[in-house]
């Protein structure tokens, strides 16, 4: 644990940070802070491992950006501003994790990229603005994902899936729960399943 006191990485100029294995978490009100003044920069790569925080910000006219590569964010609290807007958020070939970790959190940045991203530890994950990465999704049971219309019609241009992990709960369900009353258009009849063990006894749900 990086204790009692925020990360920063970009403080004056530039900071680069990268996990590859185990647990970095920042304790009790402490943040993640990239890029901590006007003009820096600060990037974090998450290759594996994970990285477990209250929040990630960075201030206006400073560069923040978080790279998913087979890594975890993982909130360690409840936070309506988790990824702040405006930090650049990109997932690349070897996916990316987003552990709600059974709270309530907003993710206010978009997410792009080319890989897939889970989210998963129960609670809530609002995604806050619409995603643009075309890996695919997978939404672990006893996980809502929350998210407008237009988001959700981003996401089901590629495949979505509910997961039951190995041992899953028999109860487990998943919710996409939308944030708005737009209009949700799925754009492939097969974009959105159930997979995992014993799927059969799974239903997705779409609620507003």
């Amino acid at each position: 644990a990086v204790g009692d006191a925020t990360l920063t990485v970009g403080n004056n100029g530039y900071g680069m940070l990268t996990i590859s294995g185990g647990v970095v978490e920042t304790i009790g009100d402490n943040n993640v802070n990239l890029a901590q003044n006007i003009g820096s920069s600060g990037t974090v790569n998450l290759n594996g491992g994970t990285l477990k925080t209250r929040r990630v910000v960075k201030v206006n006219g400073a560069s923040g950006a978080m790279n998913f590569n087979g890594g975890t964010l993982q909130a360690n609290a409840g936070n309506a501003d988790f990824i702040k807007s405006g930090t650049t958020v990109n997932v690349g070939a070897d996916g990316g994790t987003i552990d709600s970790g059974n709270f309530a959190v907003l993710a206010n940045a978009s997410i792009g990229g080319t890989g897939a991203m889970t989210f998963k530890g129960g609670g809530s994950i609002t995604l806050g603005a619409v995603p643009t990465y075309t890996g695919g999704t997978v939404v672990e049971a006893g996980t809502t994902l929350k998210l407008s219309a237009a988001a959700m019609t981003a996401l089901a241009a590629n495949p979505v899936a509910m997961n039951i992990p190995a041992g899953g709960a028999a109860d487990g369900t998943v919710m996409f729960e939308m944030t708005d009353s737009g209009t949700f258009t799925q754009a492939e009849v097969d974009a959105m399943s159930v997979t995992g063990t014993d799927a059969s006894r799974y239903a997705l749900s779409l609620a507003e």
